[in-house]
């Protein structure tokens, strides 16, 4: 029997390994240029239509983070990927039917043709059924071999389930054409036509337990349109799930007899990709959370603050390191809630006690606010041992889980912050490579900021006195002032207070919340002066790369971490710049989609 089946193989392979080579070579010690990098050559020039109309560019519109209707808009360069597979599916689709007449098995030609169609469509949906599994894992090792985002393999998942389905629901209706044509049926009534589309269905969903395959996979799919699954997150994961087993056995009865069970195999591989990818995660987190299934292990504190709006989770796991790590994040468990549910929170920064300060819930006395007439966030450093490094995360509640933690905060309010039971699983994430340009543009939105964090702090307090930071300029579109005062407080004391900080970064926080709030004031030299950097307005993010792009001189980076709008505005201005002036500035971007 013709056999292509392995092309599809070497497609992704192919794809992955050039995304791999791509990685490697970004990761290579690349050093600062003493001049700055504006290039006309035609080498420059070939390199930025590349990265401007394939790399950054949506396939059409601007959207890429915010959906267009039901579906998610991938990137131009991940488009021609997903193109080219279905191309290639097309391709051993259309060729190579060996028909001929007086054949003993099949009698007419449409009968011959209408069966190899359909098996072959079977026998490719069932080798290339492992990809689906392999792209959607967590703790998928091609992550950190291609450099690319989860974000990246979950749309090649989502699209490689959505031609699968496709394939799933064409190789029912070509079998049922098939066993018409063997009937020498060249018409039949309505009724029959009914039934025939009954009989489709089962067919596809091969005869047994009644097992549903199409119908599993169809579901399965259509859960994950981004509208649907961002309502109903928590019974998309479950029942994605649960269709998926139910797929696989249905599966597995459909073809154990067909052709000896030569294909039961693929099944068993899927069944150990995803065992795998679960029993990797547990790994995880039985090492970062030994201690606490020892009975040796602390307890997280939680606090939340309605001036800011957000959970402060501080967390001292098994295993720790006093370095930031950016790009880090970890999925978070509270058993006391519903231990099954975990949720993806960046690592905003690694905490330790600050000796000359009170602590959060301390008796040492502060000035309070109607002393002073200001709002003077409260600083939530853990009381801990010397030299303990406890891991810190800032959460904004929503729906599900982290409504549920904020509510048992606020009901234990009067008592200050919560000792909470938590798991962490991870560390998952990789850095950008921030570190080689001159001058770096930050856009954060909202919670964002947690992204940005470490990336500050590994410029301006991990940086060596021999290494000069990049010009870092930080945009902070974020609703409520308390929020900003909180983290200029706790999270970026030190880093404002670092030696290079007041000649190499500059920070501007916008505040779009409606409600009137006094401006927190200084005194100085007795007068009361409103903090500059503070703008009760929207920021204009096109006219905020233009401008830092403009007035750069050299290799530039732009990094944003926000709402979907705020991304996508970001993406949209980055690209028009490009297209004004040959310069090295290069976009960066961290997003959760899950």
């Amino acid at each position: 029997m013709y056999d292509d089946r392995w092309i599809p193989y070497a497609y992704w392979g192919l794809v992955l390994l050039l995304g791999t080579i791509s990685h490697a070579i970004a990761l290579l010690p690349v050093k600062r240029p003493s001049q700055p990098v504006r290039k006309n050559n035609a080498a420059a020039k070939i390199k930025g239509w590349f990265h401007r109309n394939l790399m950054m560019a949506p396939t059409f519109s601007y959207h890429h983070h915010q959906p267009l209707g039901w579906f998610t808009v991938p990137l131009r360069l991940q488009s021609l990927v997903i193109v080219g597979y279905i191309i290639t599916q097309i391709f051993m689709l259309a060729f190579h039917y060996p028909v001929f007449s007086g054949n003993l098995y099949y009698k007419t030609i449409p009968g011959q043709v209408c069966r190899i169609f359909a098996d072959r469509l079977g026998i490719f949906m069932v080798a290339e059924l492992p990809f689906v599994f392999l792209f959607s894992g967590r703790a998928n090792i091609l992550i950190y071999a291609t450099g690319w985002s989860y974000r990246t393999f979950s749309i090649f998942h989502r699209w490689l389930a959505l031609t699968l389905t496709v394939e799933g629901i064409c190789h029912g209706i070509i079998f049922s054409a098939y066993y018409v044509n063997v009937a020498h049926r060249s018409h039949f009534p309505l009724w029959t036509s009914c039934k025939l589309l009954l009989y489709t269905l089962s067919i596809s969903c091969g005869y047994l337990q009644k097992q549903q395959m199409v119908i599993a996979l169809g579901l399965a799919a259509g859960f994950g349109f981004a509208p649907l699954r961002s309502r109903i997150y928590e019974f998309f994961k479950a029942a994605h799930a649960s269709l998926a087993a139910v797929f696989l056995a249905a599966l597995f009865y459909h073809i154990k007899d067909q052709f000896r069970g030569m294909y039961v195999v693929w099944v068993w591989a899927c069944v150990g990709l995803w065992a795998g990818d679960h029993f990797l995660r547990m790994l995880r987190v039985v090492v970062v959370n030994y201690k606490t299934f020892l009975g040796q292990g602390s307890l997280a504190l939680a606090s939340y603050s309605e001036e800011t709006g957000m959970i402060r989770l501080q967390v001292k796991p098994s295993i720790n390191s006093t370095r930031q790590t950016p790009g880090t994040y970890y999925f978070v468990y509270f058993p006391s809630l519903h231990f099954w549910e975990s949720h993806p929170f960046t690592l905003a920064g690694r905490s330790k006690q600050i000796d000359d300060i009170p602590s959060y819930g301390s008796s040492s006395d502060q000035p309070s606010d109607k002393e002073t007439g200001t709002q003077s966030p409260r600083v939530t450093e853990l009381s801990t041992e010397s030299g303990d490094s406890h891991m810190t995360f800032m959460i904004r509640p929503r729906d599900g889980m982290t409504r549920r933690l904020r509510d048992r905060l606020v009901s234990k309010s009067e008592s200050g912050p919560l000792r909470v039971r938590v798991f962490l699983e991870g560390p998952y994430g990789t850095p950008a490579r921030l570190d080689h340009f001159d001058e770096v543009l930050f856009i954060a939105g909202g919670s964002g900021i947690t992204t940005v964090l470490p990336y500050l702090r590994m410029f301006f307090e991990d940086q060596k006195e021999s290494q000069i930071p990049p010009k870092v300029r930080l945009v902070w579109v974020v609703r409520d002032e308390g929020f900003v005062r909180d983290v200029l407080a706790n999270d970026l004391r030190v880093t404002e207070g670092s030696a290079l900080a007041a000649s190499r970064l500059n920070m501007e926080f916008y505040i779009t919340s409606d409600s009137p709030s006094a401006t927190p004031k200084t005194e100085e030299a007795g007068n009361s002066i409103a903090d500059p950097r503070f703008k009760k307005s929207r920021p204009d993010i096109h006219s905020l790369v233009d401008n830092f792009v403009n007035e750069s001189q050299g290799k530039t980076a732009v990094f944003v971490c926000g709402p979907a709008e705020i991304a996508d505005t970001t993406r949209q201005a980055v690209i028009r710049q490009t297209r004004k002036v040959h310069i090295d500035v290069e976009l960066f971007e961290e997003m959760f989609v899950w």
